[in-house]
């Protein structure tokens, strides 16, 4: 059973570290070696980035995690990272009442582990700007984007696995 966990930062009990990850409602079980394996996890998203586009990516809610920008931009690409709060390198924005301009020419709109309610207005601007775009899930949760995209699919790599969205 898991207990509730006050303030920030990891606790052990049991083996386990139990997080708080800010942002998120309630508490998440992570193994001790997890932070390493959601390195693995979004880099080999950049690479599956990298081999499927080559224009503008924006990533939405980055937080304080910037592997996947730091990543995308070690391979040259066009990268930018938004989020609520202001982080160095990230720009800010309130994905439910978005700067139009920040989005603006993109080819891709990603978000790594997005809470669900967040999912609808992620796919609106990035249906708006004509950009495609790729949710890797927190865990089996869905909310059907047929409104903003036609064609929806699941990706399974060998480290990760996500949903790619697109118009055609």
């Amino acid at each position: 059973m898991t207990l509730p966990l006050q303030g920030r930062g990891p606790r052990f009990e049991s083996g386990r570290a139990h997080y708080y990850i800010e942002g998120y409602r309630g508490d998440f079980l992570l193994r001790q070696d997890s932070t390493k394996q959601e390195d693995v996890e979004l880099v080999c998203l950049a690479e599956y980035i990298r081999e499927h586009f080559s224009g503008k990516v924006v990533e939405v809610g980055v937080g304080r995690r910037t592997i996947l920008l730091e990543t995308l931009r070690k391979y040259g690409m066009e990268v930018m990272g938004v989020d609520i709060k202001p982080v160095t390198g990230v720009m800010p924005d309130d994905i439910f009442s978005p700067q139009h301009e920040i989005y603006e020419g993109a080819e891709l709109i990603c978000a790594i582990r997005p809470p669900t309610e967040l999912w609808v207005p992620i796919a609106k601007i990035a249906s708006k700007v004509g950009a495609e775009l790729i949710l890797r899930p927190l865990g089996s949760e869905h909310v059907c984007l047929s409104d903003f995209y036609r064609k929806e699919k699941a990706v399974n790599l060998k480290d990760v696995s996500f949903l790619h969205f697109r118009h055609q």
